[in-house]
């Protein structure tokens, strides 16, 4: 979701009393788009130019910054830093902000400097300028052959784009009425006639106008009036919320048309705006994690699938590797019976108390058959045995693998995604040197937290490595440990303080275990569980992979409403 131009107006005049006069320590560009200015109070301004998530604003939320400063971060050192913040100003109500800046030049005289952010989607900007109107340079040059009417280039002069619409604080005119009329007359709904006359009007906006309006041209754009001037004088911003908790829409007031699950309400225009994008920036490097690391593990999974085919053919192969050791005993037995250059012996098998008919190599004298068909039961017998022990293990490492996928399928925060990441580094399947390696936090520290209604804690790990810290380190050998029957899931805790748990409580510890597994989409899953005592961990197996005995099996439906009844 783009800032629109009510929204900006909004957040400039919030800004314009905490920033003025404050002065600019630091400059960082901890994004190709994003420029951030440390002020003189230590709170960081963010300039934006993304296409996604253009904006103005306070942050709290800080980034790592490059190691080398890009060159545009170094433009505005040069002429912005340690200068200090006059005034900050829209163009109208549309997506153009303006911060003037007070700052020193080469001889050290302050002079007067506009940074101008145009914050229109992937056509956004930020164009540094003199005190005379001349581009100093901007984040995106904009040469004459990719536009012929507007140059942004060092040593033109700034001109705005091309805007053409009306700011009605300045009054309702006659001429906007006709003009607004005309375009309904066009074939043009109320709402986008609305969109496309006023300045600051998002089609959310416009369309709440109409709403409200009695319908005639006058009330719809007088409705539209009085909502700029709502969002001005009287801000009520909030984010409105899907039903898995993801941001969806923010406004500086609340729109009916967009109730979603939940709205969530802010103090300020500055706040939701920075929460509402903060969550963006954490969904697209969760995504950006998930993405790099899916490649990873898909790859792992296809060498594996592969190499786990193979060793299945040879023991397909080795079915009758039996067959060949009594070959060679047939043999054996019949020596004197059998004349040499034959490439058949018809013997009697003492086995199934039959006639067989036993192949020969008439090259060989019937002796060597014997001993060759002795020698290839030995090598089959062999290969068999170093084959199912491999694909033992090529199936062990084949799971381990479908559990990382789910985690990171799972993973609600990049932080989530980094362990995995973490794991995937320590099991040797992404290589790295040391110093890249990311620093984790005790796995106990944040598993998934729920309250069963007889008010037994229930925890449920979020990958393999908190898996085994529940399972092996936080439980003790009388509480309860679930998991979902033969599929990928959460090792889920009931915790009993060593008394007898209620059908209740498993009942919901089991649901708890339904819905973190990969079968939470199904109509019912199969949870074991049994006590904790049961539960082990083999020599060498990977994070989160254990053996249990004495378990029974629950099956429950996945009851995503329950357990967030349950969460704490």
């Amino acid at each position: 979701m783009l800032i629109d131009g009510l929204t900006l107006a909004s957040l400039i005049k919030e800004l314009g009393g905490r920033i003025k006069e404050q002065r600019i320590q630091k400059i960082y560009q901890p994004e190709a788009d994003e420029i951030v200015f440390l002020l003189s109070d230590r709170t960081r301004l963010l300039l934006s130019a993304s296409g996604e998530k253009c904006r103005i604003g306070i942050t709290e939320h800080q980034k790592e910054n490059p190691d080398k400063a890009p060159n545009f971060c170094m433009l505005l050192r040069k002429y912005l830093q340690g200068g200090r913040i006059s005034a900050i100003r829209q163009e109208s109500l549309e997506r153009i902000a303006y911060l003037d800046i007070d700052a020193r030049d080469e001889l050290g005289n302050v002079s007067p400097y506009e940074l101008i952010l145009e914050l229109m989607g992937h056509s956004s900007n930020m164009i540094l300028v003199n005190k005379d109107g001349t581009v100093i340079d901007s984040l995106r040059r904009v040469p004459p052959d990719r536009s012929s009417v507007r140059q942004l280039l060092p040593g033109v002069r700034y001109m705005l784009p091309p805007l053409g619409k009306t700011d009605i604080r300045n009054g309702i005119t006659e001429e906007l009425i006709e003009a607004f009329k005309a375009d309904c007359e066009s074939g043009m709904t109320q709402d986008r006639a609305l969109v496309n006359r006023i300045s600051g009007m998002a089609p959310a906006y416009a369309r709440e106008a109409v709403r409200i309006s009695n319908g005639s041209p006058d009330s719809v754009i007088s409705s539209a009036l009085l909502l700029i001037n709502r969002a001005l004088e009287d801000p009520s911003p909030c984010i409105d919320l899907d039903d898995k908790g993801k941001p969806v829409f923010f406004s500086v007031f609340p729109l009916p048309e967009r109730q979603l699950s939940e709205r969530k309400m802010f103090g300020s225009v500055n706040a939701c705006v920075d929460d509402y994008y903060h969550s963006v920036d954490m969904k697209r490097a969760l995504e950006k994690e998930r993405s790099s690391q899916m490649q990873v593990i898909r790859k792992n999974i296809q060498n594996i699938e592969k190499r786990l085919s193979g060793q299945l053919k040879i023991l397909a192969s080795a079915k009758d590797t039996e067959k060949l050791r009594i070959y060679g005993e047939l043999l054996t037995a019949n020596l004197y019976r059998i004349k040499r250059g034959a490439s058949s012996a018809e013997v009697y098998d003492y086995y199934t108390d039959e006639t067989v008919t036993v192949p020969l190599d008439p090259r060989y004298p019937p002796s060597v058959n014997a001993q060759r068909y002795y020698k290839k039961y030995g090598k089959t017998k062999t290969a068999e045995s170093l084959a199912r022990d491999m694909a033992g293990k090529l199936k062990s490492e084949l799971d381990y693998l479908e559990a990382l996928m789910y985690d990171l399928e799972s993973a609600e925060t990049t932080e989530e995604a980094l362990d995995i990441r973490d794991e995937l580094i320590r099991q040797g399947y992404i290589k790295t040197d040391k110093r890249s390696k990311v620093k984790l936090k005790d796995p106990l520290s944040s598993p998934m937290r729920y309250r069963a209604s007889d008010g037994s804690l229930i925890l449920a790990g979020r990958n393999s490595r908190q898996n085994d810290a529940l399972t092996l380190r936080a439980a003790s050998d009388s509480d309860i440990w679930f998991h979902s029957k033969n599929i990928q899931g959460s090792h889920v805790i009931l915790f009993t303080d060593g008394k007898a748990p209620s059908e209740t409580a498993l009942f919901e510890a089991a649901t708890v275990a339904a819905c973190h597994s990969k079968g939470a989409m199904s109509g019912k899953v199969d949870i074991d569980y049994t006590e904790v005592r049961n539960v082990w961990k083999p020599q060498g197996a990977k994070p989160g992979m254990v053996l249990f005995k004495n378990n029974r099996t629950l099956s429950v439906r996945p009851d995503a409403d329950l357990i967030k009844k349950l969460e704490t």
